[in-house]
């Protein structure tokens, strides 16, 4: 079984992981004025919250806390923090007034959608999923054509390929997360019998959070140029 711990995952792309791709630039900046604001009521002691409040606030700091831990263990994508966001959210609302968080949920919004010198993370997610569908469409061809004994290594995409080839005939191929120990898919390797290929555009998942690149080891299914072969899904 793989082990997911951010075995090539430095501290500024955790950082720009799961801060950035989370909040946004413009979301970032607005949490920090509502934090100066929070951070001021909290000394004042001027609104101390309610009980409800107080035990929804306990909740709140116990599941950001645990879903922070879940991510620094797995960190494979910013959306596995979206609890975490939710949990601060609601931290914040307890103390902050609404006069704070009106315009806070507001930059949230924008920050979906804008980003200075970059597009938001919704539609930059938007582009990822459309170019992902076309990778889909190329990926289950190509696995199809296959007649000789392969073993496809997938990555993050491992449930999407498996759903797509639902019902295909693939007796030719054997479909993989990944490869945990460099050494020992060389020693299979070395062994014959099966090729190895993987996916793409998986190389710098599996990099970041294995520890190697598949080049190393393996060949990619698709042509360099598959983003040329097709303009659009089917």
């Amino acid at each position: 079984m793989a082990s997911f711990s951010p075995g090539g995952r430095g501290l500024m792309d955790m950082l720009r992981l799961g801060v950035v791709e989370v909040w946004g630039p413009i979301g970032i900046a607005a949490l920090g004025v509502a934090a100066i604001v929070v951070s001021r009521r909290i000394r004042n002691r001027g609104n101390n919250p309610q009980q409800l409040q107080r035990e929804l606030m306990a909740t709140a700091r116990m599941g950001a806390f645990l879903n922070l831990v879940l991510f620094l263990w797995m960190p494979l994508e910013a959306g596995y923090l979206l609890p975490f966001a939710g949990c601060v959210l609601i931290l914040m609302g307890a103390w902050a007034p609404a006069g704070v968080m009106g315009p806070l949920a507001a930059a949230l919004l924008v920050s979906g959608v804008y980003s200075p010198g970059s597009k938001g993370a919704l539609l930059a997610d938007l582009d990822q999923r459309r170019e992902q569908e076309i990778l889909l469409d190329l990926v289950e061809e190509a696995l199809v054509d296959i007649k000789e004994p392969t073993v496809v290594l997938c990555g993050s995409m491992f449930s999407m390929v498996q759903y797509r080839m639902k019902g295909r005939e693939t007796e030719w191929v054997r479909l993989r997360m990944a490869m945990a120990n460099r050494d020992q898919l060389l020693e299979v390797k070395a062994e014959g019998g099966e090729q190895y290929l993987f996916i793409n555009t998986i190389d710098p998942w599996h990099r970041a959070n294995l520890g190697y690149s598949l080049w190393q080891v393996a060949r990619p299914l698709l042509p360099e140029d598959w983003r040329e072969a097709k303009q659009g899904p089917k």
